[in-house]
């Protein structure tokens, strides 16, 4: 169905450790310092001969820079995040879909099949927003507002229930090919679209912002998006061309 690619399509429309200096070789010249004299060397500004390096901060003394940026912002009254809003929205995707379900009264393959891969889907959102989620939905001005705004933005996110509904309305027999195809795709997905983040997150969070040009990010610039369009092409292949 024509409608069903257009939803596909419009898919697709730091917290590191603190740095501290090491400062090699001066615990022998301190030792024969004052405590004055020790202090203004501790303090003292990296020179050119100073090797510059990440240390983790241990126990209590405190939370580093870069950790504090992977923290979900505290907001004034009446502003809301998108973040938050996101993890409401994908966590009615389960019952969502199993409403259209019972409310069409079919519970065959094609509308079951849909309910487990849209399902999960939300509750994966839902747990990795608990986990490694994206800073910029929660702490970017962009994505913060007031009531109002969140939920035009959540109305706007609701066209992906047209999945579940035109699954539930499909009565034709899913074809094994499009079971084995659909969940092929879903399972690529999740594993770049969820693998990504969770590397994207660590990454900052140990080695701080940058260019990641390694594991997911050595040949795709973008394997979150790749991933969840591969997602959205199972849920079209579920929902079927009936028209």
């Amino acid at each position: 169905m024509k409608t069903i690619g257009l939803f596909s399509i419009m898919l697709s429309v730091a917290t590191c450790h603190q740095d501290v200096f090491c400062k090699p070789r001066k615990a022998e010249v301190a030792s024969s310092l004052s405590n004055k004299q020790r202090l203004n060397l501790q303090q003292r500004s990296p020179g050119a001969g100073d090797i510059v390096g990440p240390v983790i901060p241990r126990g209590g003394a405190g939370k580093s820079n870069a950790s504090a940026l992977l923290e979900k912002r505290k907001l004034e009254p009446g502003q809301y995040s998108i973040g938050k809003a996101l993890e409401f929205h994908k966590a009615a995707w389960l019952p969502v879909s199993l409403a259209f379900s019972y409310y069409y009264n079919n519970f065959g393959y094609r509308a079951c099949l849909m309910t487990a891969l849209f399902g999960g889907y939300g509750i994966n959102w839902v747990l990795k927003s608990h986990t490694f989620f994206d800073k910029n939905f929660y702490n970017d001005e962009m994505f913060i507002g007031p009531l109002s705004s969140v939920v035009v933005n959540m109305l706007l996110l609701s066209m992906f229930f047209f999945y579940p509904y035109l699954a539930a309305k499909n009565t034709d027999p899913i074809s094994p090919l499009a079971v084995m195809s659909s969940v092929l795709l879903f399972s690529l997905g999740t594993f770049l679209h969820y693998g990504a983040d969770a590397q994207k997150h660590y990454t900052l969070k140990f080695k701080g912002p940058g260019l990641i040009t390694d594991g997911f990010f050595a040949r795709l610039r973008s394997p979150s998006y790749l991933g969840e369009n591969l997602i959205f092409a199972a849920y079209t292949v579920v929902a079927g061309m009936k028209s």
